[in-house]
């Protein structure tokens, strides 16, 4: 990371896949990143070095044969840390429910309970199945030499690998849809001596479609912020305005099959089919008197604005590969996702010809549909502290039963594994990462756009600012006020005024009429406070940190349109 000109440099978990992405503007850059990404997915050292398993999966901790016994690893640390928190359980509960017999009904990252019963030899087993080229799916972007890239990663990597029979390959079958819609129960922990009241969490989320259907799929996401996550989305307010709780929050995934719904965080309810009432109720009320088709256009032109401006990602390459894969991985079209003027063009007609469309399918997703489940989460004080003291006797438990021998053993482990962690790489080793020379950077940076100024007509102090850069048929405007002439003491109002405009009722609209009016002429309107040095000319730009320089405060307005 360090000896590079990355853009993007990372990788990132899904339930069902692991991106490694790669991005550079630089060709080389690009290509020792590649190898190093390649290397460290296909010829992983843990098949040399155990002790990486025991750091990063888990291992007994154990520094004295007569004890304490422990459990650490980064990976088994770092979940243990996740189901700490309301929405992971959430999460975790809903989808073990819904999908079951799938997949999906398990932790990808996995449980904190469930990681311990994990072996060095079954983790090689899956990687030797599953990281494996012939269950991969590559991607590459760019201004590149397509077949001098496809010849180089043969030669660097695939050429070593046979194809695994279509037999071998992993399958993802689809959750068998209930016969009628279910509840259920469950608890998450809060801090020891914490009140509960208030505390519970509730869930309705449905199973619907798939990801084959590009249009539908749109249409649930338009259907999804015009009914629930918008401000003035119905269920958010019949779930508000009863004060059955702090806040609303949709739920979205978008996999081989999709979870639609929504959280209510916070809540005093303890009644499961009271709170479905209340959603269902919201949303037959809403599909009984029709959807207002100015609130269906708005959320379409913030669905458009995500897809063209590829969701405010700087790296658009590795968002494109998101969206491949979201229908690639199952067996459908990589172009299917990134093809989208034609769907959205059916939809404007479908909103002006009466949205008939959006309303059968609202009904049959969220109200006609029986693969569903309501779901009451309730805050336990003290129920992570149980849990500890519980796994603290489990493993002395576990000591007590083993003979010395063993004993020795896992001390012995434990002393090698934190003598090979505080073992510095040696220079030999660090020379083997590859790095970018002074030479292989360029002087220069790469020329802006052309700018162009123009005078605004009646505001003789304003000028105009053009940049000519592609921007996916989008216009961006950016107005920024000088408010030098405030006091210091008004900057805390000014930053509330910041955070607030856009998203209160004014004198002429509500905040929901404002929220759609706003979507239907724009792309969204932000509104920011930053502090600022000014320079008196160039030289200033090099003076030490702690010089002192004027400093102007600034509020700018952006959109996009």
């Amino acid at each position: 990371y360090k000896g590079s000109l990355q853009t993007f440099l990372n990788a990132m978990t899904y339930p069902d896949k692991t991106l490694f992405p790669v991005a550079s503007r630089n060709l080389k850059d690009f290509h020792q990143l590649s190898d190093v990404y390649l290397d460290a997915v296909f010829y992983p050292a843990i098949y040399d070095n155990p002790l990486i398993f025991a750091q990063e999966g888990w291992h007994y901790d154990l520094s004295d044969p007569a004890g304490p016994l422990t459990r650490s690893g980064v990976v088994f640390n770092e979940m243990k840390g996740a189901y700490a928190d309301p929405m992971t359980v959430l999460s975790y509960e809903v989808n073990r429910r819904l999908f079951e017999g799938t997949p999906y009904a398990f932790e990808s990252g996995g449980h904190p309970d469930a990681i311990p019963r994990l072996d060095y030899q079954s983790f090689l087993d899956f990687h030797r199945r599953h990281y494996h080229p012939s269950n991969s799916w590559i991607c590459l972007y760019g201004q590149l030499d397509l077949a001098a890239e496809l010849e180089r990663l043969d030669q660097t990597c695939l050429k070593a690998f046979d194809r695994l029979p279509e037999s071998l390959k992993p399958q993802l079958p689809f959750a068998k849809p209930f016969p009628q819609p279910r509840q259920a129960v469950a608890a998450y922990p809060l801090p020891e001596g914490q009140d509960p009241q208030g505390k519970n969490w509730l869930a309705y989320a449905c199973v619907y479609g798939s990801f084959s259907k590009r249009k539908e799929n749109l249409m649930l996401e338009i259907l999804s912020d015009v009914l629930i996550a918008g401000p003035g989305a119905p269920v958010r307010r019949a779930l508000l305005d009863e004060g059955l709780g702090e806040d609303v929050r949709v739920i979205d995934d978008n996999l081989q099959q999709n979870l639609l719904g929504l959280v209510l965080v916070n809540s005093s309810e303890t009644d499961v089919s009271h709170f479905q009432m209340v959603v269902e109720a919201a949303l037959e009320k809403s599909l009984n008197d029709g959807l207002n088709p100015e609130e269906l256009e708005g959320a379409l032109n913030r669905v458009e604005y995500d897809l063209r401006e590829c969701e405010d990602m700087p790296t658009r390459g590795l968002l494109y590969y998101v969206w491949a894969t979201d229908a690639w991985l199952y067996g459908g079209s990589p172009w299917q996702n990134l093809s989208y003027n034609q769907v959205l063009a059916e939809l404007r007609q479908d909103i002006k010809a009466g949205a008939q469309g959006f309303h059968q399918l609202a009904r049959q997703a969220y109200l006609a549909n029986p693969h569903r489940l309501t779901l009451l989460m309730q805050g336990q004080a003290g129920l992570g502290q149980e849990r500890e003291q519980q796994n603290t006797k489990t493993l002395a438990h576990t000591l007590s039963q083993w003979p010395a021998a063993r004993r020795q053993q896992v001390t012995a482990v434990s002393r090698r594994l934190k003598a090979w962690q505080e073992t510095p790489d040696s220079p030999e080793q660090l020379a083997t990462i590859p790095r970018l020379g002074l030479q292989d950077v360029p002087a220069r940076l790469s020329p802006w756009a052309q700018e162009e100024r123009c005078q605004l007509p009646g505001l003789p102090a304003a000028v105009l600012l053009q940049e000519k850069e592609f921007t996916a048929g989008i216009r961006y405007l950016q107005i920024v006020f000088k408010l030098n002439h405030m006091a210091a003491e008004d900057f805390s109002a000014l930053a509330f005024l910041a955070g607030s405009l856009g998203k209160l009722s004014t004198r002429r609209r509500s905040y929901a009429q404002l929220d759609t009016d706003i979507y239907l002429k724009t792309g969204g309107i932000q509104v920011s406070l930053s502090l600022s040095r000014t320079f008196a000319s160039k030289a200033d730009l090099w003076l030490p940190a702690a010089t002192s320089l004027p400093v102007q405060l600034l509020l700018t307005v952006s959109g996009k349109a």
